[in-house]
């Protein structure tokens, strides 16, 4: 993640703009004691739909054992659940 000033963000807002879409990395801008991120509408979505998951009863036992059976040869291919 890359840190600047507020005042280095100010003047530099479509750099950072084009290096938070480009390099698909946030900033974290500094202020007095006080942090910010700079991040691409994407990511924010992406962020806000695995908070939204992570929320649902059981998901992460779920998945873990999605793994663990995956690890096993124990999963059904994609092709053979589809016609």
């Amino acid at each position: 993640m890359h840190h600047v000033t507020a005042a280095y963000a100010k003047a530099h807002l479509d750099e950072l703009c084009d290096r938070v879409s480009q390099a698909q990395e946030s900033v974290t801008i500094v202020r007095d004691d006080q942090s910010y991120v700079l991040l691409s509408q994407a990511e924010w979505e992406s962020l806000i739909e695995t908070a939204a998951v992570a929320k649902i009863p059981g998901i992460l036992d779920d998945v873990k054992t999605a793994r663990q059976d995956y690890d096993r040869g124990d999963a059904i291919a994609i092709d053979e659940l589809l016609p």
